[in-house]
């Protein structure tokens, strides 16, 4: 959980570089700030407070979001 903490600001910075990049079409952009909005958010689909579950949805969007940006 801490290597997790500490890779927050490398993740955070490379989101706002993406944002400003303007090679990175707005749809790109759009998802970004969604995903980010909604991992900050307290809303979810599955309460975070359910140990493990709780964070699967989370996860789950990131690596929709990662497979998406990556292909």
């Amino acid at each position: 959980m801490k290597e997790l903490l500490l890779l927050l600001p490398n993740l955070a910075r490379l989101v706002l570089g993406l944002a400003r990049d303007p090679n990175v079409p707005t749809a790109t952009k759009v998802v970004l700030a969604a995903a980010a909005v909604y991992l900050v958010s307290p809303v979810d689909l599955l309460p975070d407070f359910i140990p493990f579950v709780g964070y699967l949805d989370d996860v789950v969007l990131v690596a929709i979001v990662l497979d998406g940006l990556l292909t």
